[in-house]
């Protein structure tokens, strides 16, 4: 997991996840593998928590991610709004079926710097190819399932490929 956050770092700035990330890594602060290992400890019992107000609950597999809207002038701080095409894989609770695509939003905030936070990565899935829990819940304006939560143990597992330009999509490879 903290190699995948040292590729995220590199990543994002060198679209090169191959690199050496050792001088980055040393410069982490002291404790911080503790507190990131804290931070998603809380996570897992946020979701845990949140599950009982979710009308679906899920196992899904990202199929594909659009990049809808991105905002920010600064390079090492951007928002992105994504569009997240969800395949069901298997359905704890809620009225889906396996094998049902199901679209979500969800909005992702890049932060280019050694101590970025990337926990945020493991609170839902946004990496084609990502397959993990998720909660979620009708949301009657918008007509589709709004986001409640999400648990990703492993949310860089196919790499850190979300589209970073309006109206690119990525789908996630077999």
């Amino acid at each position: 997991m903290y190699r995948s956050f040292m590729l995220l770092c590199v990543g994002l700035l060198t679209a090169d996840l191959s690199l050496d990330q050792n001088c980055l890594q040393a410069q982490r602060p002291q404790g911080y593998e503790e507190t990131v290992r804290k931070q998603l400890v809380e996570i897992k019992k946020q979701f845990e928590s949140d599950k009982k107000e979710a009308e679906v609950i899920a196992e899904v597999r990202v199929l594909s991610v659009v990049c809808t809207e991105a905002s920010g002038q600064d390079p090492m701080e951007r928002l992105f709004e994504l569009n997240i095409c969800l395949q069901v894989l298997k359905v704890e609770k809620g009225s889906i079926r396996k094998n049902d695509l199901v679209v979500v939003s969800r909005s992702v905030t890049t932060i280019l710097h050694p101590y970025a936070d990337t926990t945020f990565y493991h609170k839902f899935p946004v990496n084609p190819g990502v397959k993990e829990n998720v909660a979620l819940k009708w949301d009657v304006q918008a007509r589709r399932y709004g986001i409640v939560s999400g648990w990703v143990a492993e949310p860089f597992s196919s790499g850190l490929n979300f589209p970073r330009e309006v109206g690119k999509a990525i789908s996630a490879k077999e």
